[in-house]
Formats: structure tokens, sequence, C-alpha cells
């Protein structure tokens, strides 16, 4: 019984250390699973999840064409095919925010641009407000993702 008061009682201290700091827990925000979004970005097409790696040439030539950062030489991504063509890619990745990583697929078309950015999930301690407010604008629609056109 002893230990479970000292456990409280530490959790208790660390956590008013952190409310006076300032300090807020980060939280996840989930807006939708990587299957949905591979639905939204070609919702016809039959899905496969590849493993990739990248030489410093296809890093930089990636980088050039989509603006996106490459770090590592690795990536699993999905190829999307419609009566056997390849009709576009979707990229899975994590980006630092201010201190946690926001989980997004980049939609990509057949010759590499960049057709759409889904947020996944949002992990901030900070912005919660924007990342919980209603998923549709005042005009109705959804933001469920961000077209390039």
């Amino acid at each position: 019984m002893r230990r479970k008061a000292i456990s409280y009682s530490a959790w208790v201290l660390s956590f008013s250390l952190l409310a006076l700091c300032g300090a807020r827990p980060a939280f996840a925000q989930v807006f939708m699973s990587e299957a949905e979004a591979l639905k939204i970005i070609s919702p016809q097409a039959e899905w496969t999840e590849e493993a990739k790696m990248l030489d410093e040439q296809a890093r930089a030539a990636l980088m050039e064409k989509t603006r996106l950062r490459f770090p590592e030489t690795t990536y699993r991504f999905h190829v999307a095919r419609s009566g056997g063509q390849t009709v576009g890619y979707a990229l899975p990745l994590d980006e630092i925010g201010k201190s946690e990583p926001i989980t997004f697929t980049v939609g990509l078309d057949p010759d590499g641009k960049v057709t759409e950015v889904i947020l996944l999930v949002f992990r901030e301690s900070r912005g919660e407000k924007s990342a919980t407010n209603d998923s549709s604008s005042s005009s109705g629609e959804s933001r469920r993702a961000i077209p390039f056109k």
C-alpha cells in the first residue's frame, strides 16, 4: 500500500511541476487511417505496399520534384494500379512539428507530382484547438485533404 501512495505522490508532484512550467502533455488526434487516405487518393485503384531503398541521386530527384525532405534511405510506399496501369503512389511520412511527429500521407501521380496531402495523426501539445475543430469548413466542405492542382 505504501508503494502506491509514493507513486501517486510522485505523479502529482510531476504533473504540478509541468503545470507550473507551462508544459502541456502531447496528445494524439487521429483524423483517419492510412487505408482511408488511400481511398481518398485513388478510390477505384488496387493498392499494394512496397519498400524502396533510395540512393543519393534518387533522393535528390524526389526532394526536387516534391519539395519534401527524405532523410532516410528506405521508404515504405503504396502503389495504385487500375486496369494494369500504375495510376499513382502514396507515401506515408512523419514530420516533426514543434516537438512531436505529425503523420500524413502524400499522394503522387505517376510522374511523381504531388496531388494530395492528407493529415493522419496530429500529436502536438500546442494547437489542439485547431486539430480538434470540426472537420468541415464554414462552407460545409470537408477539410480531409489539401489538393495540389
